[in-house]
C-alpha cells in the first residue's frame, strides 16, 4: 500500500506547517509548495488503504462476497492503526456519532497501545504527527460526506488542538500500563471529559 513512515509523515509535516506559517507567497505558487510537502499524498495513501480494507470488508457491489483482512504494517502502532480506525469510519456508522468515535479512539488508538509520548515529543527521534493526520482523513472523509456525521471538522480541530496542547492525560502515554502506573485516571483529565 506504500504508506510513508514515520520518519517521512514527520518531514512531510514540518514542510507543510513551515508552508502554513508563510505569507509571502502567491496562491498559484502556494498550492505548488503544498503538493511539494506531500502532506495531502501522505493523506490520500491512508485513505486509500483504508477504503480499500472497507471495501474487502463489506459486500461489493458486483456481488461478491465479504473477505477476511489482515493489517499490519511494521511494529503497528502507527499505520495499522491509522488504516484500520478509518476503515471503521467508513464501514460502520456507529463510529460517526461522538460517543462512538470517541470509542474508536479509545479502543484503536489508546488502549491498542499508539505511542503517543513518543510521536508528541518535540524533536524526538520517535516524533511524528501520526494521529495528526489520521484526524485529517477523517475530516477529509467528513468534507465529502458531512450529513453521515454526527460531528464536523470543528470537532477534530478540537480533537487535535488538545492532542497538540500535550496537557490532555488521554494523549499523554504510550500504553495502559504507562498510563496505569502515572495513575493517569486521577490526576489526569481524559479528552472525552471536556
Amino acid at each position: 500500500l506504500d504508506i510513508p513512515n514515520i520518519h517521512q509523515v514527520q518531514s512531510s509535516w514540518q514542510e507543510f506547517r513551515t508552508l502554513v506559517q508563510r505569507s509571502d507567497v502567491s496562491e498559484s505558487k502556494w498550492l505548488q509548495l503544498l503538493g511539494g510537502t506531500q502532506w495531502l499524498d501522505h493523506c490520500h495513501r491512508v485513505t486509500e488503504a483504508s477504503l480499500t480494507v472497507a471495501r474487502r470488508l463489506a459486500k461489493g457491489t458486483t456481488g461478491e462476497k465479504p473477505s477476511c483482512v489482515v493489517v499490519h504494517c511494521s511494529d503497528g502502532w502507527d499505520r495499522t492503526t491509522q488504516v484500520c480506525a478509518l476503515a471503521q469510519v467508513l464501514l460502520d456508522p456507529r463510529f460517526r456519532t461522538m460517543e462512538g468515535f470517541a470509542a474508536l479512539v479509545e479502543k484503536d488508538w489508546r488502549r491498542f497501545g499508539h505511542r503517543f509520548a513518543d510521536r508528541s515529543t518535540r524533536g524526538g527521534s520517535q516524533s511524528s504527527p501520526i494521529f495528526i493526520q489520521w484526524l485529517f482523513c477523517v475530516a477529509a472523509v467528513i468534507a465529502q460526506f458531512p450529513g453521515e456525521f454526527e460531528f464536523d471538522s470543528g470537532d477534530l480541530m478540537s480533537l487535535a488542538d488538545l492532542f497538540l496542547s500535550r496537557s490532555i492525560g488521554t494523549f499523554l502515554f504510550n500504553n495502559e500500563q504507562e498510563a496505569k502506573e502515572a495513575m493517569a485516571d486521577r490526576f489526569h483529565v481524559s479528552v472525552w471529559s471536556i
